[in-house]
């Protein structure tokens, strides 16, 4: 019954449709307008061939047409392909040094690392890749020669968790003394002995670590903390003054506590890809330039959070009245 309903109802709903009119054999359809349907028009009536050819060739010209697909390609002008993850990093590393003061010991500490027998990975912002104990201790004695007035770096882990042998040990420790120059220290490499396959901590750089202990300079990340546990747990570091821009964003109440959404936040909205590196071997002789510049980021990135998160006042009161030891206290350093 529902079926002989439905055949019924059918044929009273085509009963009120226009008919089509079809043009006979050999002779063309009437043009299309923009915007309309493929099917023919409804009673219209047959079109010479010429009035046709001509009508073709404007129909051609109207936008979003099946003849004009040429906007939906690739090659046509409009078209633009979508950035890489890879130049992203690079428009990130780039603004985060242009947003960096430069000072006369700024400038003076990459000056005496370009004089060094390092090989930089990269130059404005500096990037070195350490292996060895003896680049290490270099890099830290020039640290220790022309960094003295510096107060925080950049400071992040990396790690190789698909490692068999201590899958926890940190690979990578990366510190940014300033915007301008950035080490990545293959500490695992410089400790595991590949014949015995233990993890010997007597051969990690003591400059290196006595730069980690020492309380005057700040080590600034995110999630420091746990970076911080895992360096002391494996190579018995105690890693002094942490500062956890995680645990500032929690207390500031802050919409996102990641780096991704703190760079967001603090660096004028520029967008910081933290892509899936777990397959990324940081014990590798020559790691690849995408890691490189993912780790450096990091560090960079942490340092400009930082000088942002934590701003000067904007009136400046009496600073003679300020209870300090000193007789005279020091200046505010410039904005």
């Amino acid at each position: 019954m529902s079926q002989r309903l439905c055949v019924r109802c059918f044929g009273s709903f085509t009963s009120i449709l226009p008919r089509t009119v079809y043009p006979a054999r050999g002779q063309a359809y009437p043009p299309r307008s923009s915007g309309s349907s493929f099917a023919p028009k409804t009673g219209s009536t047959p079109m010479p061939k010429s009035q046709s050819t001509s009508s073709a060739v404007a129909a051609s010209d109207q936008p979003y047409s099946r003849r004009n697909s040429n906007n939906r390609r690739p090659g046509n002008a409009t078209y633009t392909r979508p950035p890489s993850r890879e130049s992203k990093v690079d428009a990130a590393i780039h603004h985060v040094y242009s947003c960096g003061r430069n000072t006369e010991f700024t400038d003076l500490l990459v000056e005496k690392f370009e004089a060094s027998r390092l090989q930089p990975f990269s130059r404005d912002p500096h990037i070195y890749v350490v292996s060895n104990v003896a680049d290490a201790q270099l890099a830290m004695d020039i640290y220790e020669e022309y960094g003295k007035d510096i107060r925080a770096v950049g400071f992040d882990v990396e790690w190789t968790p698909h490692r068999e042998a201590y899958p926890g040990a940190p690979s990578v420790i990366q510190i940014a003394f300033n915007h301008r120059a950035c080490v990545l220290f293959q500490v695992f490499r410089m400790c595991h002995r590949p014949k015995s396959g233990e993890l010997d901590t007597q051969s990690f750089p003591s400059k290196l670590a006595r730069f980690l202990m020492k309380p005057k300079v700040a080590k600034v990340g995110v999630a420091a903390i746990g970076d911080m546990q895992v360096v002391q747990e494996h190579y018995g570091i105690q890693t002094a003054n942490i500062v956890d821009l995680q645990s500032i964003a929690h207390a500031r109440r802050l919409p996102t506590v990641g780096l991704a959404g703190l760079t967001y936040l603090f660096c004028d909205g520029v967008e910081l890809p933290k892509g899936s590196l777990y397959r990324t071997n940081w014990d590798a002789a020559n790691l690849q330039p995408i890691s490189i510049k993912y780790a450096a980021n990091d560090v960079f990135v942490a340092l400009l959070i930082l000088e942002r998160m934590v701003r000067l006042p904007d009136s400046v009161p009496d600073l003679t009245r300020i209870p300090t030891k000193r007789k005279t206290p020091k200046p505010l350093p410039a904005a």
